[in-house]
Order: C-alpha cells, then structure tokens, then sequence
C-alpha cells in the first residue's frame, strides 16, 4: 500500500525505531565504499540506471511499488526513501514526460532502512545512508574516477557544482548558522530539468532542441501549437533527424546526449506516420531501458 506523503514515512520510522542510523548488522556490501553510490549518480546522472525520463513504470519495476507518492496538477511525484523522482502527466499526449530526480541526502542518518529498495540495497548496502555525507568524502572518489565538478552557483548558505557531462548538481553547506549540519554537508544531488543537454556536437544539440520545442508546444501551449502546426517540421521529420545522430552500434556508450536524443523522439511517437519509423524509435526505447536493467544487482 503507498503512502502519500514524505512525512508519513518519518512517521512509521519514528515508531518502528528502524532508522538506518541505529541498524547494526543490516549488512553492507563487500568491496563497495561507502560514496560508491553518489560518486556512481554524479557521474552517470542515474540511479541504478534510472532517471527520470524513463517513466513511473521503469523505476517501478526497478525500486519497487512500495514508495510514497505526491500530486499536484499535472506534477507528481514517487519518494524511494532517499530518492524522490519528478514527472509530468503529458495533458495533450500519452505517458509522461520526465522532470528531474533529488538524491535528499538531508535524510541520512534517520531514514527507515524498510524504504531503501531491494535494488538500492543489494548494490550498494545500508552504509551510505548511516550518517551525513559530506563534500570531503565525495570529492576525492570522483578525482579518482577523472569525474568533474565545476562550481556554479553561491549564495549565502550553500555552493552549488555541476558536472558537465551528466549535468548532475551537488549542494553543499558553506554556512551552518541555520542548519544542523557540519559545513561541507551535502544536502542534495539532482538531475538536470526535461530535455536539458550536457555540451554535445551541434547537430545533436540541434535535433533536441528542436524536437523538445515542439513537444513542449504540443503540451503546453496546444492552441499556439495549432497556430503554427503547418510551419513546423512533422513528427516523422523530427524523430528522424535525432535517430540519424545517434549511434549506429547498439555497443556505443548509452551517454546523456543519446538518451536525450530517444527520449525526445518517444515524446513524438504518437503522431509518427511511417510505421518503419516507429518500429526503429521503439528498438532504441528497448536498448535504452535494456541498458538501464543491466545495471540492476539481481
């Protein structure tokens, strides 16, 4: 049965007393450190292979139905513990579109092992989720890996860093006057909005650029949509544009530009005319969320 709201799940662990904080012997597992699992979100911008973009359903199959869950409008939202991840209920198309997903690393320390996934569990342990993670423990795993982080954003409380080609955010305290937190606490780890693209070669770049204005017009602004439907390139056009500059081995490295590139194109898939078309967007679907699987422990 899914509860609806973050606080009830602090609820249930106050009373049960099963934080993760206070479980000893709840296993961890062997050769995984402790920052494995954020090193491993920054780096791929997924979690277990799975972002937002892959829809309720992937992440369900993956994390389990056992998960909170908040609606507002067209916006709703699944909470897996640590993890809550974003979609958009497509008003003027079928499925979702994908928003973003936070790590909310506020909540180490006293969070219920019981809404820590199976999945998340068997990879990575209870470990991570013990205490606070901090900036001082992240940073070095991710040097070690050759991943970067550019600084961005400052402001009064907290510095924010970005790491190019995943486009993950990593929040981290530099003022403690009204927190509980140590400075150098990292209080979230997000993924970028939408469509948004890391760096990439301008004809990709073109070809999601392009497709997403579209989609977001059809979905969003359907009367302007209508307005200007007979200018704009059709969805067989669009989809074919971001297929041809994808890879053509299915060996190639699944990075964000090439997820960005079919999920675009899914976003079209009901207004697709040529049935070839449709069946060659579908392989690629498949490749994606059968890439994403094969990152599963089990």
């Amino acid at each position: 049965m899914r509860e609806t709201v973050w606080a009830s799940l602090l609820r249930f662990a106050k009373r049960d007393g099963n934080v993760v904080a206070a479980c000893g012997g709840m296993g961890d597992s062997p050769g995984v450190s402790r920052v494995d699992i954020f090193a491993d979100i920054v780096e791929t911008g997924t979690v277990l292979g799975i972002d937002a973009n892959l829809g309720p359903d992937v992440a369900a199959d993956v994390f389990g139905a056992n998960t909170g869950e908040n609606r507002f409008s067209e916006n709703f939202w699944h909470v897996y513990g640590f993890l809550e991840i974003f979609w958009l209920k497509r008003p003027g198309a079928p499925g979702y579109q994908g928003h973003h997903f936070t790590v909310q690393a506020d909540r180490f320390g006293r969070l219920d092992a019981r809404f820590i996934s199976k999945a998340v569990r068997s990879r990575y342990g209870l470990s991570p989720f013990k205490r606070p993670l901090h900036f001082d423990d992240l940073k070095p795993e991710l040097d070690r890996r050759g991943v970067s982080l550019v600084p961005t954003t400052r402001d009064d409380d907290y510095q924010t860093y970005l790491q190019p080609e995943s486009g993950v955010t990593v929040m981290v305290l530099i003022d403690n006057g009204y927190y509980e937190y140590e400075l150098g606490h990292i209080s979230k780890i997000f993924s970028p909005i939408g469509y948004e693209h890391a760096e990439t070669r301008q004809r990709q770049a073109n070809a999601i650029e392009k497709a997403a204005e579209v989609a977001n017009l059809q979905d969003w602004q359907p009367q302007r949509y209508e307005e200007l439907r007979e200018e704009l390139p059709s969805a067989d056009e669009l989809v074919r544009e971001c297929l041809d500059a994808l890879p053509t081995s299915r060996s190639a490295a699944l990075t964000r530009t090439n997820k960005l590139l079919i999920d675009v194109s899914l976003a079209h898939r009901h207004n697709i005319s040529d049935p070839g078309l449709r069946a060659e967007l579908d392989g690629f679907v498949e490749w994606r969320r059968r890439r994403a699987r094969l990152m599963l422990p089990f």
